[in-house]
Parts: C-alpha cells; sequence; structure tokens
C-alpha cells in the first residue's frame, strides 16, 4: 500500500489589503495560541510562489501539530 499524505489541518486563505489580494494567510484554530502566518506576493515575487509556500508550511505545520487526517 502507498503512503498517502492526508489531509492537513489548518486553513489557506487570500488576504486583501487596501482592496486588493496581496497575500496568503495559513491559520491553524484549533491550537493555543492560534497560529498564523502570512506570505506576502512581494515576499515569494509572485501569487503563485506565495501559495506554494503556504501550501508547504501548512502541509509541514499539520504534521508537526498532528493535525493531519486520513494518514495511511
Amino acid at each position: 500500500m502507498e503512503w498517502i499524505k492526508g489531509k492537513p489541518g489548518g486553513t489557506i486563505f487570500q488576504r486583501k489589503s487596501g482592496g486588493n489580494v496581496n497575500a496568503y494567510n495559513v491559520v491553524f484554530n484549533s491550537v493555543e495560541p492560534k497560529i498564523t502566518k502570512y506570505f506576502s506576493f512581494k515576499t515569494y515575487e509572485s501569487s503563485e510562489k506565495a501559495l506554494e509556500a503556504a501550501k508547504k508550511y501548512q502541509i509541514e505545520k499539520s504534521l508537526e501539530l498532528k493535525l493531519t487526517r486520513n494518514m495511511y
């Protein structure tokens, strides 16, 4: 059987400032204190690279916090 990564905990959403979408936000509400991290388009050069970095962070942090579900 192949290992399946499962579904990471937390949420990724687009962050708006001044009416423009300019970052992705990763949030873990199910832990105390709540964990939030921002991935700015400027820092990552594009929205695609920021989203890729946000997804990577969500997966790694979810595994670290043992919030990933349906792992085989």
